[in-house]
C-alpha cells in the first residue's frame, strides 16, 4: 500500500490516546522480491502500477478520500514496521482526520523495485509526503515524512488492487524535528 497512507495512519497513532484505534487482523504473506530480469510484459505493468500509484498521490494531494484509495483492495492487509496489523477502514478514518487538519499537502511515490508472477506483482515503493497541519489550537505544523513499502498487487475482476502491504521503513519530522516513536 502506498507509505502515505500509512504515515498518516502512524502520525495519529502517536496522537491518540491509547484505545481508541480498532485494528484487524493480518497474515505475514508477503513474497520477497529477488532481482530479475525485467521482461516486456512485467515493465508495461510496471509502469502502469506507477500510474496508479501517480493518481493515488493526486487524489490525496486534493484530499480526495475515495482517489487516494482507488487501486487499494477493501480488504487489504497492512502491516506496520513495528508489527501492528491495520485494516483499510481505521486507515481510511485516521486519514480523514488528517485531511481535516490539512492546509496543503504534496506527495511522490516511486517504486524502487518490482516482480511479476502471474496474476501478482511485488512492488517495493518510496514515499515523500510534505504537509502542512492546523492543530486544535491553529498552529501551524509542517510534517515531513519519508516511508518505504512492500506492496503485494492482484489482477481482479475490477483491475489491479493492492491487497497486501507491508511498512519496511519510515522517518516522520515536525517543524523539522525527527518523531521517536
Amino acid at each position: 500500500m502506498r507509505s502515505t497512507h500509512v504515515i498518516l495512519f502512524s502520525l495519529v497513532t502517536m496522537l491518540l490516546s491509547p484505545g481508541t484505534i480498532h485494528l484487524a487482523v493480518a497474515q505475514d504473506t508477503l513474497p520477497s522480491i529477488s532481482p530479475t530480469t525485467e521482461d516486456p510484459k512485467a515493465a508495461t505493468l510496471r509502469k502502469q502500477i506507477q500510474g496508479y500509484y501517480n493518481e493515488m498521490d493526486k487524489a490525496t494531494e486534493r484530499l480526495d478520500m475515495d482517489g487516494g484509495f482507488k487501486y487499494i483492495a477493501p480488504d487489504c492487509k497492512v502491516i506496520l514496521r513495528d508489527g501492528m496489523k491495520v485494516n483499510v477502514k481505521t486507515l481510511k478514518e485516521t486519514s480523514s482526520m488528517i485531511y481535516r487538519r490539512s492546509i496543503k499537502t504534496q506527495i511522490k511515490t516511486e517504486i524502487t523495485q518490482f516482480m511479476m508472477k502471474g496474476e501478482t506483482a511485488t512492488v517495493e515503493t518510496r514515499s515523500t509526503s510534505l504537509m502542512r497541519l492546523r492543530g486544535d489550537n491553529g498552529i501551524e505544523s509542517d510534517l515531513d515524512a519519508v516511508g518505504q513499502s512492500r506492496d503485494f498487487w492482484m489482477k481482479t475482476k475490477g483491475g489491479w488492487r493492492i491487497k497486501q502491504s507491508r511498512e519496511t521503513d519510515r522517518t516522520l519530522k515536525i517543524n523539522g524535528q525527527i518523531i521517536q516513536e
